[in-house]
C-alpha cells in the first residue's frame, strides 16, 4: 500500500516559454509534486522524458502539454509549451506557461519520492524509475 501526506498546500511550479531552469530542478520538482515517469502520459501526475521534450500531465488540466527543452551551453530553456491530445498525440493549441500543483498522493517514502519522476531510459520499463533524464 502506498502511504500518501495528508492534503497540504505545497506551492505550485509554473513553467513558461523563455524560461531558463535545469532538468534536475524539474525532476525534483516534479517528485516533490508527486508526479511519476512513465514512458507516455496518460492520466494526471504523470511525466513522460524523450530526448529534448518533456510530456506532463498537470494535475488540474483536462490535457497533457509538452514542453520543448533546448539547451544551449549547459544552460536548458523552455522553447515552447503546447497542448495535445494523448490518445492522438497531436497538439491541440499553444500555451504560454503552465502550472503544476501537488498531484493526488505524494509517496512518503523519502526513497521512491526522490525516483519518482526521474526519466526511464528509452525503450526501458516504464515502472524503472532509476535512469535520470538528459
Amino acid at each position: 500500500m502506498l502511504a500518501c501526506l495528508p492534503q497540504s498546500p505545497l506551492p505550485p511550479i509554473t513553467l513558461a516559454v523563455g524560461q531558463t531552469i535545469g532538468p534536475a530542478d524539474i525532476t525534483t520538482g516534479l517528485a516533490t509534486l508527486g508526479y511519476y515517469a512513465r514512458v507516455t502520459v496518460d492520466e494526471p501526475d504523470e511525466v513522460a522524458w524523450h530526448d529534448t521534450t518533456a510530456d506532463l500531465f498537470p494535475t488540474a488540466s483536462a490535457h497533457p502539454v509538452q514542453l520543448e527543452l533546448y539547451d544551449m551551453d549547459g544552460v536548458t530553456m523552455i522553447s515552447a509549451i503546447h497542448a495535445f491530445d494523448p490518445i492522438t498525440q497531436r497538439t491541440t493549441h499553444p500555451a504560454p506557461s503552465v502550472i503544476l500543483h501537488r498531484a493526488v498522493a505524494v509517496p512518503l517514502n523519502t526513497t521512491e519520492t526522490a525516483a519518482a519522476a526521474t526519466a526511464p531510459a528509452g525503450g526501458a520499463d516504464p515502472d524503472d524509475l532509476s535512469n535520470p533524464p538528459r
